[in-house]
């Protein structure tokens, strides 16, 4: 699999929203080397009142943990339109 060059993502705004503080400091650390400008938020979701369902969310897209960084940044770059991958996305549900 093959990693967008960095200059494809660069400039973008993300917003990383995690229930996990180490997830979130991950995350903006390997997205901030593809020079997008991260946003992240720590939210926790343990308790029942507070899970979504799909249809409940905006969210364009999620991946489950562990998340691997070169889904994560094809999904940016294919969401954005900045991905000239001709290979499926795979994404867990």
């Amino acid at each position: 699999m093959t990693i967008p060059d960095a200059s494809i993502l660069s400039g973008l705004r993300v917003l990383v929203v995690d229930d996990d503080l180490d997830t979130c400091v991950w995350l903006t650390y390997a997205l901030e080397l593809y020079g997008i400008e991260v946003h992240s938020a720590f939210t926790a979701l343990n308790e029942p009142e507070t899970r979504f369902s799909r249809s409940q969310v905006w969210f364009d897209q999620w991946l489950l943990k562990p998340v691997d960084i070169e889904k994560l940044v094809k999904a940016i770059a294919h969401l954005t339109g900045r991905s000239s991958l001709s290979c499926e996305l795979i994404f867990s549900s």
